[in-house]
């Protein structure tokens, strides 16, 4: 079956349907000869869908993953600020060395700390209410934009094994 002239000629017959020489439906599918397949209506996206998708479908899709990782990324970073900050608020703490003391004395105690560029101060005290017994605090303080704190207390009792 043949209709119109030249190029823009459709014959349709065993080999399938052509368009002037070209052909673009056979028994095997469809070829698009390199040409853009257009107003091709939304698709459905599913696991087992075997419907065609359109540029604005994959558009959509991308905004949605790089928003996903926008907000991925915003989070990490906050982690990382806040990771950062507890490390260097540990090593203020770790900095922290109390003396040797006796019944009614205490300890005050001060250190700085950092890490990768984030600095904190901690403070502790230490107290002997009684022979056997010490009591301790600590506090430390990383300032900035979201100021973090950590913070111990302990107790130790000493006793003999007679």
């Amino acid at each position: 079956v043949e209709a119109g002239d030249g190029e823009t000629k459709v014959t349709i017959g065993n080999d399938g349907v052509k368009i002037g020489d070209k052909t673009y439906i056979t028994k095997d599918g469809l070829d698009a000869n390199k040409q853009k397949i257009v107003n091709v209506a939304d698709g459905i996206i599913a696991k087992d869908s075997k419907d065609a998708v359109n540029g604005g479908q994959i558009h959509n899709i991308v905004q949605d993953i790089n928003n996903s990782i926008h907000q991925t990324n915003h989070r990490i970073d906050k982690l990382d600020d806040k990771v950062n900050r507890g490390l260097a608020n540990a090593a203020a703490m770790a900095g922290i060395e109390f003396l040797d003391i006796g019944i009614n004395q205490g300890t005050v105690a001060a250190a700085v700390g950092g890490y990768k560029g984030t600095n904190a101060v901690a403070v502790g005290v230490q107290g002997a209410p009684t022979e056997n017994t010490r009591v301790n605090a600590k506090v430390s303080v990383a300032p900035g934009t979201h100021t973090e704190m950590m913070y111990s207390v302990g107790a130790a009792y000493r006793f003999n094994w007679k």
